[in-house]
């Protein structure tokens, strides 16, 4: 991790020599970058026992590989988290369009490498919260929720995720107004 003091006002935290590292160990330094993380319409799901039996013989480490992403989106880069989540859910059967999805997640990486974040000396102490959901885009249904609230000054970190069933047809429950 490098962190960059800049005079009176803070400092810049950033792990592009991380970032750069794992582009190399995953081959992909030729690869071309893209400008979002993960695509907008891609609809990842559980993997047949064949596809995940297929690759599994690959030998690739889909569990560290997201692990790797998982570190930098905890401590650096923000940015990637919603991708990082969605990629965690499969962590036990993945298959080739979850690799691919991981991949795509480190040609962007690779072209926002400098990014970091910027911590700014007396900003306040103001409680900052960061909220998204997935609005059941998953095959059962299901949404997924999160929020991060920080309070600067204190040590206290919240983390919630949570994961609903649909209230109408699919579940069984009546719809609700």
């Amino acid at each position: 991790m490098k962190i960059d003091y800049i005079e009176n006002e803070g400092m810049f935290v950033n792990q592009s020599h991380y970032i750069k590292s794992l582009v190399e160990d995953y081959g992909l330094e030729d690869g071309k970058v893209t400008g979002t993380p993960m695509q907008a319409n891609i609809k990842l799901t559980q993997s047949t026992s064949e596809e995940s039996s297929q690759f599994k013989e690959k030998g690739l480490d889909y569990r560290s590989a997201i692990g790797s992403l998982n570190y930098l989106s905890q401590c650096t880069r923000p940015d990637i988290t919603y991708a990082v989540g969605k990629l965690s859910q499969y962590l036990e059967n993945p298959n080739e369009i979850h690799w691919g999805a991981f991949k795509r997640v480190l040609r962007y990486l690779k072209g926002t490498h400098d990014w970091g974040l910027v911590y700014l000396g007396g900003a306040g102490h103001d409680i900052v919260g960061y909220v998204d959901s997935s609005w059941a885009e998953d095959e059962r249904s299901l949404s997924t929720g999160g929020y991060r609230r920080k309070r600067p000054g204190k040590n206290q970190d919240l983390v919630r995720q949570s994961r609903c069933h649909p209230i109408g047809e699919k579940s069984g429950l009546p719809f609700q107004n």
